[in-house]
């Protein structure tokens, strides 16, 4: 016999408000871009605005609508702004939205009360908005995204599944691939955390109909698990819910090392071939130029020793990729980060960075102003391990607490658009003696405002 739920209006209008509201919180982080337009609808009106920034879910956009009162001015809201359906902005004035930094806090307050539907367009098109279309191009983007992330893993490669509820955080080893799945290992805190110690392992399939994005962005993926009974292997078709963010590690990109331990510098003598090769192959210009391997030789003649093979020309290559690389960077990002001296930054938008550290969760956090004492960075000079970037960014680094790549220039004098990467330090499992410092995913596209210091020549803004 079926049977019906009655609900009241009033408890209709809750559920519909807290969808409504729920589903804007994930496309304020997830899916608007600069340039979408957001129409808003509210008492019958549509409103509509171009989006002129939106970093981490905070988004700059101005009124488009040319028969309102409001035509051209700013607006600022967040991803938490959409609550009681009503909708809280900052409206600035013509004066106010010249400021750079924006003062939002100064900003006039704008309240929007009875949201019916908010939608986002891109190119002419609705790609996505409150009522939701699980078809809609931004999800299938989501799921191949996905797939791609995937089904380009590779040896020592573990992925970290964070979901929400219960289970949190799932940790899988990649094992193989084929052309249909992916095969991965459970970790033994993921067998703990979904209380299943006989679970062995996981095939992630590569199919898009084995992904479904819910209303609120998350994935739930259906995938086939091996579980060992009594010496017997049993297959099973489970799904792995409400997974929010997918990060790859790889235990050998992390770097072990002692708190306090003092820089080295490159010496001819520490010289590693396969180093110099991998700065040379990123550049044709540089790759036969100036240094030879080991001879036959050489090589015989240092294995009877027990000495490491030296090639030659290694100052020379040095020196060369330095100036090379430096030159570089100026030309993309201009001559004002000096090193060795302390560079203070100003985020234009609260940094929040997520991370895993010993199973529990942490956020790193870097407030929108200029404070001295957390906010500051240093210029170490070209590093090595740069050298094979072709974008060439540039690593400014506040000790083993954070790093910021710098990658591209604004049109707002020191203003760049980074990179934020926290670090982070756990005990190596292996050596209960080391510390490993160990990155978290990158924060993209951040816009940070550098402050004349003795490691910045700030421009000026006149």
């Amino acid at each position: 016999m079926n049977k019906k739920l009655i609900i009241t209006e009033e408890q209709y209008k809750k559920i519909k408000f807290f969808i409504l509201e729920s589903k804007f919180d994930v496309m304020a982080k997830n899916v608007i871009q600069d340039g979408d337009i957001i129409t808003i609808t509210t008492q019958g009106k549509k409103l509509n605005f171009v989006v002129v920034d939106n970093t981490n879910g905070q988004i700059l956009m101005d009124v488009s609508d040319k028969n309102s009162d409001y035509f051209d001015r700013r607006a600022f809201l967040t991803f938490n702004s959409f609550n009681d359906n009503k909708l809280e902005l900052n409206l600035a004035s013509e004066k106010q939205k010249e400021e750079n930094p924006p003062q939002f806090k100064t900003w006039a307050k704008w309240t929007l009360k009875d949201i019916e539907q908010i939608d986002v367009f891109r190119d002419g098109k609705v790609i996505d908005g409150t009522n939701y279309d699980p078809n809609s191009e931004e999800n299938k983007k989501r799921k191949s995204r996905f797939i791609e992330t995937i089904s380009t893993l590779s040896e020592g490669d573990s992925i970290s599944l964070e979901t929400e509820g219960k289970v949190g955080t799932l940790v899988l080893d990649f094992i193989t691939k084929t052309n249909d799945f992916a095969n991965f290992e459970f970790s033994e805190k993921t067998k703990e955390a979904i209380g299943n110690p006989n679970i062995s392992s996981v095939d992630i399939l590569f199919d898009e109909k084995n992904i479904e994005v819910t209303e609120n962005g998350l994935l739930n993926l259906n995938v086939i698990t091996y579980e060992t009974k009594d010496g017997n292997v049993e297959k099973k078709e489970e799904k792995i819910k409400n997974v929010k963010n997918v990060n790859v590690t790889n235990p050998e990109d992390s770097k072990d090392e002692e708190d306090n331990e003092d820089e080295k510098e490159n010496t001819e003598d520490d010289l590693d071939d396969k180093k110099i090769f991998d700065i040379l192959t990123g550049d044709t210009q540089l790759r036969n130029a100036f240094y030879k391997k080991p001879s036959f030789w050489q090589s015989f003649k240092a294995e009877l020793t027990g000495k490491k093979p030296k090639g030659t020309g290694y100052l020379v290559v040095k020196g060369l990729i330095d100036t090379y690389v430096k030159d570089k960077i100026s030309k993309k990002l201009g001559d004002g980060f000096k090193e060795r001296g302390i560079i203070y930054f100003e985020p234009l938008s609260l940094i929040e960075i997520p991370y895993d550290i010993n199973g529990n969760r942490e956020v790193f956090r870097l407030k929108n102003e200029v404070d001295e004492n957390e906010n500051y960075v240093y210029y170490k000079g070209f590093d090595d391990s740069d050298a094979t970037k072709s974008d060439y960014d540039l690593k400014l680094v506040n000790k083993d607490n954070f790093q910021i790549m710098v990658k591209e220039k604004t049109k707002t004098p020191n203003v760049y658009i980074c990179d934020v990467i926290k670090l982070y330090k756990v005990t190596s499992e292996k050596d209960p003696k080391k510390i490993i410092i160990k990155k978290s995913k990158p924060l993209e596209d951040v816009k940070i405002r550098f402050i004349k210091s003795d490691g910045y020549n700030a421009e000026n803004k006149n």
